[in-house]
């Protein structure tokens, strides 16, 4: 299950960037190599979802209000915006989600989105799906900074995609949403959408 893009308008239409700001504010952003994709689909991408919910929904004057998702953002499937749609959800995005692999290890994209985030989460989440251990993950990335702070990551493995690991992703994924999305007021409740 992915996320659509809405329609943000023409390229060139100033209007663009305050609707991709818009729509991807409180965002979860998932950082992960685009030759995983097909994994995290059927494995990981529904169940982030689910712990969202879990861990955001509380009702507010007969309200729902939930963040706007999860995004991985794929180049092949965004082209063009792809810069862009990354380089906005990284500022805007409320919690991150690192899929760490060996093909996430080689990824420059990868290394960029974690440099940055490093500098703005004091957690980040991050699911393993292969037999690569994070300090051989981090090693290879070549990033000595990232992941310094003793509490820093929350990690979980999701090799096979069998229901225990998914159940076991479901509960740690929701712990960390919950830890990230907590307002000024200490209300455990993201600004997003609003059902009535």
């Amino acid at each position: 299950m992915r996320s659509p893009i809405p329609e943000l308008g023409d390229i060139d239409n100033p209007e663009r960037q305050r609707n991709l700001d818009r729509y991807l504010k409180n965002c979860v952003f998932v950082c992960h190599s685009s030759i995983d994709t097909d994994f995290i689909e059927k494995n990981i991408e529904t169940f982030l979802d689910r712990s969202l919910t879990i861990a955001t929904y509380t009702p507010d004057d007969g309200a729902w209000t939930y963040p706007y998702g999860i995004f991985c953002f794929d180049y092949a499937r965004t082209k063009e915006m792809y810069t862009a749609l990354v380089n906005t959800a990284l500022k805007q995005c409320a919690a991150f989600v690192v899929v760490a692999s060996e093909n996430a290890a080689k990824s420059e994209w990868v290394r960029k989105e974690i440099r940055y985030s490093t500098t703005r989460f004091d957690q980040i989440l991050v699911i393993h799906i292969d037999d690569m251990s994070f300090a051989q993950f981090r090693e290879k990335l070549e990033l000595p900074e990232a992941f310094a702070g003793p509490d820093q990551l929350l990690s979980v493995e999701v090799r096979y995609g069998v229901p225990i690991e998914k159940s076991h992703l479901l509960a740690v994924a929701t712990h960390y949403f919950r830890q990230q999305y907590i307002t000024p007021s200490g209300i455990r409740r993201p600004l997003g959408n609003t059902i009535r």
